[in-house]
């Protein structure tokens, strides 16, 4: 694998590829992000807690279920 690092900008979620690395690019390839900044409404919330749900009670019936 070999790795190539070039600056653009994202449009609509499309990223060009510079046109001189282009012909490198005829196969799957593996694509690495890096972002300067976030604004910051597109920050990810990663504060998660556990919840405990109280299921003593709770029949599983697995046709209702499939038949969803």
């Amino acid at each position: 694998m070999h790795a190539i690092t070039f600056e653009t900008i994202a449009h609509n979620g499309m990223i060009n590829i510079p046109q001189q690395y282009q012909q490198l690019f005829t196969e799957d390839v593996q694509v690495t992000v890096w972002v300067k900044t976030l604004k910051k409404e597109a920050v990810i919330n990663t504060d998660f807690r556990a919840i405990s749900v109280a299921s003593k009670e709770f029949t599983f019936n697995r046709d209702e279920a499939n038949g969803r």
